[in-house]
């Protein structure tokens, strides 16, 4: 797998994050009590498979981190860290399988 990383990439990264940190207060309840579906993942998980494996975990970890910080006062370094090993995870699997 070859790692390429240029303007293309910086961009996906910097809409993705605000597209991400915009969706934060975005949730969707499901029937399990403090469970919620949220929709700035799917942002993320397309990122991660159009603009590999980098641009994921960078936009989970950024938009994370900023929409904690925004959003709710403080960073919970204990989610922001695997919404960016979900992103990177992501784009390795799209990389491998070659989803299109």
């Amino acid at each position: 797998m070859k790692l390429k990383f240029g303007i293309k990439e910086v961009v996906a990264i910097g809409i993705g994050t605000a597209l991400f940190v915009a969706l934060t207060e975005i949730q969707i309840p499901t029937g399990i009590p403090n469970t919620y579906l949220q929709p700035r993942m799917a942002i993320m998980a397309f990122l991660a498979a159009v603009f590999g494996p980098v641009v994921g975990a960078v936009v989970g970890i950024l938009g994370h981190a900023l929409g904690d910080a925004m959003f709710y006062g403080s960073v919970w370094w204990s989610w922001v860290f695997p919404d960016g090993l979900v992103g990177l995870v992501i784009g390795l699997f799209a990389a491998k399988y070659a989803v299109k």
